[in-house]
């Protein structure tokens, strides 16, 4: 009997010895595709820091009406451009108000 329970003791010894150094390499392994991670993490949010200053930079209003004059060749309407909703089609606008109705109906469904 005594020999029996030695025989598990050591068995179980002997798992764990093989065990633990193995769950050590795994949560090393863990750690360092962590902390790979975290450093990727660090670099996209700089980029998009970056991204966002340049896109400010590059939107500015005084840039974007500089850059509209000189290649749209915009000009500022005329009255006779200028519709009033008496004047619009309305069945064309009525089709186009049931298919924003039944887009925002399909949305409400899936929420």
């Amino acid at each position: 009997m005594n020999k029996a329970i030695f025989l598990i003791i050591v068995m179980i010894v002997s798992a764990l010895a093989f065990i633990f150094p193995y769950m050590s390499y795994v949560i090393d392994k863990q750690n360092a595709q962590l902390s790979s991670l975290d450093t990727e993490i660090h670099a996209m949010e700089n980029n998009i820091s970056i991204l966002e200053s340049e896109w400010s930079y590059l939107s500015r209003p005084e840039r974007l009406s500089a850059l509209a004059s000189k290649y749209l060749d915009m000009q500022t309407p005329e009255a006779v451009q200028i519709a009033t909703f008496d004047s619009l089609d309305s069945q064309r606008a009525d089709k186009g108000f049931k298919k924003i109705q039944a887009s925002y109906r399909e949305l409400v469904v899936r929420r």
